[in-house]
């Protein structure tokens, strides 16, 4: 069995949680595979393992060992010790979350866990205490007496956990992390006092003496409540707004996926922000894998043009261009606009080619392969797409331009010079390249880089 791959391993696991037949020596073995996983910390190989209903005797040991072990995270031995009693191992279950739930030494969170598990097995009054004791212990972090109010509630203690979270949503002095878990528990009431609780979270949300990360937060619990728009406006005007200090090339890594996706879409088409923010808003919902959010950019016509067209090219790169053809009118425009910049232009041109618009994307992609300021990259970016569309003399010309230009980094003319070698123009490569590895100003490393590249060529 240990010299099975583990895709054919997990195979057999599934075989077995299945109950496919197979003889008892050789379910200890899949037994033990699991076990190994699951002291691994695999909670997949934890949940097969309580799937494993029809053979008890051999999964309890296994469960055990686990819940009784301290190597092990305090939650991962609750998870674990909880799953004992639903393979009719009830009493070994309540007694170790009992003795989990009674030693202090624990971490919080696997109390509470320990505790709603209790709960949930009918031991309600040992698990009300203990969750009671966490939720009122202001020692606790935030995130954990959130979690022991709603457990409380869950076991029926309404108005106990009203009240206390109450408590603690209009305590002035508690901190805002605080506050924030108290009225998105009470939210989770229902009715008017969710309602109530998403305008208390929405006032801490358009605090601007609060920090933007907390407001950020709020924006989270609103969404997370129900109310996707407002929650989305504040997102937006607390990632674009100059005054937080906010870092707008990271917030949205902690804001809900969804949120997330609607407030850079916002940004991306809103006129009152910088266009940088909306082209980032732009790369990062192309990052997020945002298809339809990306359309949903490229096709607006109120929108400015470069972001349109940076969202188009987005799509193309996942293999969407067609999702973009309505983008068509911006892709053209700043295609032939002289006054917008090289990689702009490059981004609609290669876009329209794939589009099969041929002849506006020629003019765009000659416009930058020519254009003697643009960076060298972009008009080699540019070459190589006009050879594609057939018109080598334009490619050939910009190519050998960039691959003798002293002012170009080494690298690039290296680049350039691979790029006429694949155009068949071999003397003209030959010729960059050695020019470049006999030039004793550029470093080392690039003239060994253009001396490979040149031992290359001459062996085809």
């Amino acid at each position: 069995m240990s010299l099975l791959s583990d895709y054919y391993q997990q195979l057999v696991v599934d075989a077995l949680a299945n109950q496919a037949p197979m003889s008892p020596e050789f379910q200890e073995q899949v037994i033990d595979i699991l076990g190994d996983w699951a002291r691994a910390e695999r909670y997949d190989a934890l949940e097969t393992l309580l799937s494993i209903r029809h053979i008890p005797e051999k999964v309890i040991p296994v469960l055990t060992d686990i819940a009784t072990g301290s190597v092990f995270p305090d939650f991962y031995r609750a998870y674990a010790a909880w799953a004992l009693s639903e393979l009719a191992a009830k009493d070994e279950a309540v007694k170790l979350l009992t003795g989990m739930v009674e030693d202090l030494k624990n971490d919080g969170g696997a109390r509470v866990a320990a505790a709603d598990y209790l709960g949930r097995l009918g031991e309600g009054e040992k698990a009300i205490d203990a969750l009671t004791s966490i939720a009122n212990n202001s020692s606790e972090t935030t995130y954990v007496r959130g979690h022991a109010w709603g457990a409380l509630r869950q076991l029926g203690q309404i108005e106990e956990a009203r009240d206390g979270l109450t408590r603690v949503a209009t305590d002035i002095a508690a901190s805002v992390t605080d506050r924030l878990m108290a009225w998105r528990e009470l939210g989770r009431f229902g009715g008017s006092e969710e309602a109530q609780a998403v305008d208390r979270i929405a006032e801490i949300a358009a605090d601007q003496s609060v920090a933007a990360e907390y407001r950020m937060y709020a924006a989270n619990e609103i969404y997370l409540l129900g109310d996707r728009q407002r929650a989305t406006n504040f997102l937006t005007a607390i990632a674009t707004d100059p005054s937080t200090s906010w870092d707008l090339e990271d917030w949205w890594t902690r804001a809900v996926a969804p949120l997330a996706v609607d407030a850079l879409t916002a940004i991306a088409k809103s006129s009152s922000v910088d266009v940088h923010d909306d082209l980032w808003a732009v790369d990062a919902l192309e990052e997020l894998g945002a298809i339809t959010a990306l359309a949903e950019v490229a096709n607006d016509v109120s929108v400015d043009s470069i972001v349109r067209v940076m969202a188009a090219g987005n799509l193309r790169w996942h293999g969407f261009a067609e999702s973009a053809r309505p983008a068509l009118d911006a892709l053209t425009e700043v295609g032939r606009d002289e006054n917008v910049g090289p990689y702009h232009r490059y981004v609609a041109g290669s876009t329209l080619a794939v589009m099969g618009e041929t002849e506006a994307a020629t003019r765009a992609l000659d416009a930058v392969a020519s254009d003697d300021e643009a960076h060298a990259r972009f008009r080699i970016n540019a070459a190589e797409e006009l050879s594609r569309l057939g018109e080598t003399v334009a490619a050939t010309r910009a190519l050998v331009t960039v691959a003798s230009d002293s002012g170009a980094s080494g690298t690039d003319r290296i680049h350039a010079s691979e790029a006429l070698a694949r155009l068949g123009e071999t003397e003209a490569a030959e010729s960059a390249l050695k020019s470049i590895a006999e030039d004793q100003s550029i470093p080392e490393y690039i003239r060994t880089s253009a001396s490979g590249a040149l031992e290359e060529l001459n062996q085809r």
